[in-house]
């Protein structure tokens, strides 16, 4: 048996345009006079693993709601997330994943396969699409293919060579 996992994080002083006060919490965990912004993600159904242990599915529903000093809604925003990890290469690092985001009417759909690391873990290739579509106002989708990629001592990318291409 499994139950729903809920994680909330909550900001106070949320940095917005002429947003002043005093901190001082309420019951409810807010602060009065203070812009407060409180992120929700819990899990929509079980979080399923492969036989490494390794994370194959999840579903995440993300809510974020912002409000000012005075308690008057700035953002309420939610997502949902369904994530499928299908391959992996001998160190455990992901190669093949299918990510989708519901978001409003609008639906992405991302399809990432082929992705080859380093010996340090830094990923060198991978073949990306993205597909965006909201019925009857867009239907575009977007290839990304990261071809070679260099890194520094510190791990950050020097030299990344992708190559693009948009339809719809």
């Amino acid at each position: 048996m499994s139950e729903q996992q809920t994680s909330t994080v909550v900001n106070f002083g949320v940095r917005r345009r002429g947003a002043r006060g005093a901190l001082s919490k309420n019951d409810d965990g807010t602060s009065a006079g203070v812009p407060v912004e409180i992120t929700t993600e819990t899990t929509q159904s079980d979080l399923l693993y492969n036989g490494l242990g390794l994370l194959s599915y999840s579903d995440i529903a993300t809510d974020v709601l912002a409000v000012d000093g005075a308690g008057a809604t700035l953002l309420h925003h939610s997502t949902r997330v369904h994530t499928s990890n299908s391959g992996w290469n001998a160190a455990g690092q992901i190669t093949d994943l299918t990510r989708i985001t519901n978001e409003d009417a609008m639906t992405t759909t991302e399809k990432i396969s082929g992705q080859v690391y380093d010996g340090s873990g830094n990923l060198m290739a991978s073949n990306d699409s993205v597909e965006q579509y909201v019925p009857g106002r867009l239907d575009h989708t977007y290839q990304n293919n990261t071809l070679q990629t260099a890194y520094n001592n510190w791990a950050r990318s020097l030299i990344n060579r992708p190559s693009a291409s948009i339809s719809g």
